[in-house]
């Protein structure tokens, strides 16, 4: 009969599946399904080890979870000559990343991100949490009034959704009511369980934040945000081809690129900058039009004494910029006099 050299665990990541055995004596066939729709069946022949090794499995599962969070498998060894056979279900887990602990391991400790300090945020900012299975999550705020100094403390319980699966939390800070108005949000912790997030505002007077929701490497929803300058270029694509003895461009495209700079990255901040940067799903926040990432320029440097930034290059995932005819241009903001009318 057939086995796994190895038991598999009901829940996993793909590299933990990267490579394996069985224990077969003649041909087996191997038979592979999920709940997504992509079987595979295998004829192999064992080695002179009476093993069959099946190695890189992690690429194909990793390959079948990038739209899926979550995939449940099936594994059925049949080998030629007897009646019985070997089986395996689990659950496999998004992860685009090798990591240095199991999947239960970490989804009992950690949420589903690569973030592993304060993440910077702004008021306005959307965020979001998703972790398995969480019972309670409470958020631990802290107020500071700048005029004086005085810092208070409030806490608030936090609302989950989701699915047996995963669970989702809210923790966008515009959510939170300050205990008085001269108190504004410096920073705050969220607690789920065995797992935290800590988030810590910025201020945005030199240039409006640009934010990008992307699918990460869990295959969940989670946000960045660029707190530097945005520059856009147009870059038309022209094919031109020679018509009556003339060069003409028959066709053109013009959508406009966009740089935006990052600020500076904390070292804590790097894994999740790289997460966006391989990332094949995003979009821009608040309009949530989807985005193709061009370009990224990001070289760490080992001097403790320079800021570390990057720049990321995008554009709309559309073939042309999408004009809102009634966004009317205004010359003046808010803060115009009015006597100047």
């Amino acid at each position: 009969m057939a086995d796994f050299a190895k038991d598999i665990p009901y829940y996993v990541f793909p590299h933990e599946l990267d490579c394996i055995v069985i224990n077969a004596t003649n041909t087996c066939t191997v038979e592979f399904f999920t709940n997504v729709g992509v079987d595979m069946i295998l004829t192999l022949t064992p080695n002179a080890d009476g093993q069959i090794i099946i190695e890189d499995f992690a690429q194909l599962l990793r390959d079948i979870t990038a739209d899926h969070p979550c995939v449940f498998c099936e594994i059925y060894l049949e080998e030629e000559g007897t009646t019985e056979s070997g089986a395996a279900e689990f659950y496999v887990r998004a992860c685009r990343q090798d990591l240095n602990t199991t999947c239960t391991e970490f989804c009992n400790k950690h949420f589903f991100s690569l973030v592993k300090g304060p993440k910077p945020t702004y008021m306005g900012a959307e965020e979001l949490l998703f972790a398995d299975n969480i019972n309670k999550a409470v958020a631990t705020l802290i107020w500071v009034n700048p005029e004086n100094g005085d810092v208070k403390e409030t806490a608030k319980d936090l609302s989950t959704s989701g699915d047996n699966l995963s669970s989702r939390i809210n923790v966008s800070p515009s959510q939170f009511a300050s205990p008085g108005a001269e108190y504004i949000l410096h920073s705050y912790l969220v607690k789920a369980d065995d797992r935290t997030a800590e988030f810590i505002l910025q201020s945005c007077k030199d240039a409006t934040p640009v934010s990008f929701m992307f699918r990460n490497a869990f295959g969940y929803l989670e946000t960045f945000h660029c707190f530097g300058a945005t520059l856009t270029e147009l870059k038309p694509t022209r094919s031109t081809a020679m018509f009556g003895g003339k060069t003409r461009n028959y066709r053109v495209l013009a959508v406009p690129e966009h740089t935006s700079h990052t600020g500076i990255i904390p070292s804590h901040m790097v894994t999740l900058f790289a997460d966006l940067c391989s990332a094949t799903f995003v979009k821009v926040l608040p309009s949530e039009r989807e985005v193709c990432i061009t370009d990224c320029d990001f070289k760490i440097s080992n001097d403790l004494y320079a800021p570390q930034q990057a720049t990321i290059s995008w554009r709309e995932a559309n073939r042309s910029t999408l004009h809102e005819p009634t966004d009317f241009f205004r010359t003046f903001d808010n803060s115009f006099d009015n006597t100047f009318y």
